[in-house]
């Protein structure tokens, strides 16, 4: 909640002082800027309106409509007012924030549904190289509900049936999923969201070509990373609050998915993939097709909830989903390996440095729990952007959405004080630490 009859009030000496330095803007001048700015405020939130909460910013943005990116079309994002509310404190964010982030964040289309999203660079701060977007795929928040459709939740599914597949195959129709090194999986269920990163899916092609054919054979798999001896495909539960959604429930949930696309495109003959290649392999050595079924049963899965950062209140879930999603994205590790059954167990290799600290990486201290909070203001400032590029230059609540991204953007960027991306964060801890080792020494 913000009090605006304090913020505008201490920032319009500033703000007017920059544009025109030699004028020393009195209190009186101030006190006219902050009436205006409270006309505004009073003219589309009501008569006595002076904090910006969920009902006056209701009443001020009623019908306002926002698209990323802006210029719409196949595989953009519709944002409303509502969906704006959702970041305020004290809400849970639903799926149009969580997939707003995602695409606003890594705006490249090939992630989500082959298609390309224009950068604007107003809107965008920084994206991943193409090379490593195309290690990933991220499906959309509404996924995982749309799979479950005809059960009652995920407590209600026992068994992914092709009925099942067929409520999502279109959502993969170009897409090899088993060519990439990471699928994310954003899971929501029971007032909550979690993240299912599924590692190396293709290195199963290994794995079955390991049992049915010659060794000499078998290193010769298809689309899978070189270092094929060690990699196997492995999913990871990452859930900021324990006791919430079921590990092991999600992981049969998506080996049945993941084997019954197995299928899908080992038969599709107007796609090259892994599963195509696969068959096509233990064809030519006239070996019979195996149940691949079984070898999905057998992937493992590990909860890492022990081992990495936790919310400390009941509706920042959403929040740390994202910030898993920004920081393990953004690392790009080589691989993700595991000598057991249990969070401990599991090691990355090699995380891009700039990025990530490999001593940190998928732990405790990954990154801090009030980063992954202030992604609230940094989601909603760039929505506002948003809004008030679409409204008319003479509509006056353009003015007011104005106001609210300056004060944001005056915030320094810091640890504490806004959301930092891994490389910016990264930096600050660095620059922090090297400061305290110059203390230390004097």
């Amino acid at each position: 909640m913000t009090d605006w009859s304090s913020s505008f009030t201490n920032s319009c000496q500033g703000s007017l002082s920059k544009v025109h330095p030699t004028v020393i803007v009195s209190k009186p001048v101030c006190r006219q800027a902050h009436q205006h700015h409270m006309w505004l405020w009073q003219r589309y939130c009501g008569q006595g309106a002076a904090k910006l909460t969920k009902d006056t910013t209701l009443a001020m943005l009623a019908g306002v409509i926002c698209t990323f990116p802006p210029r719409g079309g196949v595989g953009s994002i519709t944002v409303r007012v509502e969906d704006l509310m959702q970041l305020q404190p004290d809400e849970m964010l639903n799926d149009t924030c969580i997939e707003f982030f995602l695409k606003h964040r890594f705006a490249w289309g090939p992630l989500f549904d082959g298609t390309l999203l224009e950068p604007t660079s107003r809107y965008i701060e920084s994206r991943l190289s193409a090379d490593v977007q195309q290690r990933f795929h991220i499906f959309s928040p509404f996924f995982f509900t749309k799979l479950l459709e005809k059960h009652s939740g995920l407590a209600g599914c026992t068994l992914i049936a092709e009925e099942d597949h067929n409520l999502v195959k279109r959502w993969t129709k170009n897409v090899d999923l088993f060519s990439k090194d990471y699928i994310v999986v954003p899971i929501n269920g029971q007032q909550h969201w979690s993240l299912v990163i599924i590692c190396h899916p293709g290195s199963i092609a290994t794995w079955i070509q390991e049992n049915l054919l010659p060794a000499v054979g078998a290193q010769q798999a298809c689309g899978v990373l070189q270092d094929a001896t060690c990699v196997k495909p492995l999913m990871l539960h990452l859930n900021s609050m324990e006791g919430t959604h079921d590990s092991q429930a999600i992981f049969a949930v998506l080996r049945g998915y993941l084997a019954l696309e197995w299928q899908c495109k080992m038969t599709d003959e107007g796609l090259d993939s892994v599963p195509r290649s696969c068959k096509e392999r233990l064809a030519a050595a006239d070996i019979n097709m195996p149940d691949f079924g079984l070898y999905w049963s057998e992937v493992p899965g590990t909860s890492m909830a022990e081992r990495i950062p936790s919310q400390n209140n009941t509706v920042d879930c959403g929040l740390f989903l994202l910030c898993y999603v920004d920081f393990f994205m953004s690392a790009n590790p080589r691989c993700v390996l595991s000598k057991g059954s249990s969070a401990p167990d599991v090691r990355a290799l090699d995380p891009r440095p700039e990025a990530a600290d490999a001593s940190t990486f998928m732990c405790k201290t990954w990154f801090l729990p009030s980063n992954a909070s202030l992604l609230r203001d940094y989601m909603r400032v760039r929505i506002m952007m948003l809004m008030s590029d679409t409204l008319p230059p003479e509509d006056k609540r353009r003015e007011v959405l104005g106001f609210l991204v300056e004060e944001y953007n005056k915030k320094p960027e810091e640890i504490g004080q806004r959301y930092l991306h891994p490389v910016e964060y990264l930096e600050n801890l660095r620059k922090a630490a090297a400061h305290a080792a110059v203390l230390d020494a004097s």
